[in-house]
């Protein structure tokens, strides 16, 4: 992220003298953390659930991408580079998986933001689909 800050100083160069320095100094640092992560559960697919990671807009105008990290259930994370005018990420995972998800916004400095961390839980919300149609069978007549 870069900030414009004014700077005016007074110096003293001891034999030289002294003067006066004023100007705009650009100050570079890393991005501000993204904004909160959002999964909105899609389908289910043989026990998957489908869903949708919904990004937060970048934190600084600055940023040329973002690094999205998946972890389910402890295991190794996958990581997915976008561009900053993603506004969503897919992903599968069982049903039921804990989901640890970080996000990190990287600016065309190559600075890199806190990460965002949060964690959800995948739950299969999603009934089944409706029976098909019923049938009558006549089987025959009783008098009684």
């Amino acid at each position: 992220m870069r900030r414009k800050i004014d700077l005016n100083l007074n110096l003293s160069l001891g034999w030289l003298g002294s003067g006066r320095v004023w100007g705009q100094v650009t100050v570079y640092g890393p991005p501000s953390m993204p904004g909160p992560l959002t999964i909105i559960p899609c389908s289910e697919e043989n026990n998957m659930i489908l869903f949708d990671v919904i990004l937060p807009p970048p934190g600084a105008a600055d940023v040329v991408s973002r690094e999205l990290t998946i972890t389910r259930d402890g295991a190794d994370p996958v990581l997915t580079t976008v561009g900053k005018e993603e506004t969503k990420v897919a992903g599968k995972a069982p049903q039921d998986s804990v989901l640890t998800l970080t996000l990190v916004d990287v600016d065309d400095a190559g600075n890199r933001s806190e990460p965002r961390v949060q964690t959800a839980t995948v739950s299969d919300t999603f009934a089944p689909a409706q029976p098909g149609e019923l049938g009558i069978v006549v089987t025959g007549e009783d008098d009684s």
